[in-house]
Formats: structure tokens, C-alpha cells, sequence
């Protein structure tokens, strides 16, 4: 299940990745790129009804976004729809 949604405060972005999806950006995103300090913040929800296999929220700017997508565009492909959808809710080309 992969579902993102944008957060509309100065083109801010929030996407929301499976479990699996942002296990694969953590621990492949090297610790120095831009979007590193947004995935280690990343709010993580447990296992429940509404998330059953549990779920990520990634907050972050339309420049940290693009990197995650080029990253997850070669490392991570499973998060690619995700991100790709808070670009397009926020009217952005991804």
C-alpha cells in the first residue's frame, strides 16, 4: 500500500510510504544527502487498522522530495509511485 498527500504550507511535502518502502530509502539514502535529515525524522506508524503493516510519513521541501525520487528512481523503486503522487497533488511536474 503506498499512499502520499501533500501538506500545502510553502510547497511543503508530506508522503506517507509503506513500511517496506521507507525501510528501503533509510537505509539506502546516503547519510549525506539533502533529504537525509527528513527521512531520519520521518513520523512511523505502528501496526493497526489503519496502517495493518504499518506506515511512514516523510515531511519535507519540494528540493529534499526531488532527491528522494531520483534516489528512489535507482535504489527504491517501490516508493517512486508515492512520491511521484505528493508531486502531483501539489500541481508539481515530479
Amino acid at each position: 500500500m503506498l499512499l502520499s498527500f501533500l501538506h500545502n504550507t510553502s510547497m511543503d511535502l508530506s508522503i506517507l510510504l509503506d513500511m517496506a518502502s521507507f525501510d528501503c530509502l533509510r537505509t539506502t539514502l546516503p547519510a549525506e544527502s539533502i533529504a537525509a535529515a527528513a527521512v531520519r525524522q520521518a513520523g512511523v506508524f505502528e501496526k493497526g487498522r489503519r496502517f495493518p503493516d504499518g506506515a511512514a510519513l516523510i515531511e519535507c521541501d519540494e528540493k529534499e522530495a526531488r532527491e528522494l525520487l531520483a534516489h528512489a528512481q535507482t535504489r527504491c523503486p517501490e516508493s517512486v509511485q508515492a512520491i511521484t503522487k505528493a508531486f502531483r497533488v501539489a500541481k508539481l511536474t515530479p
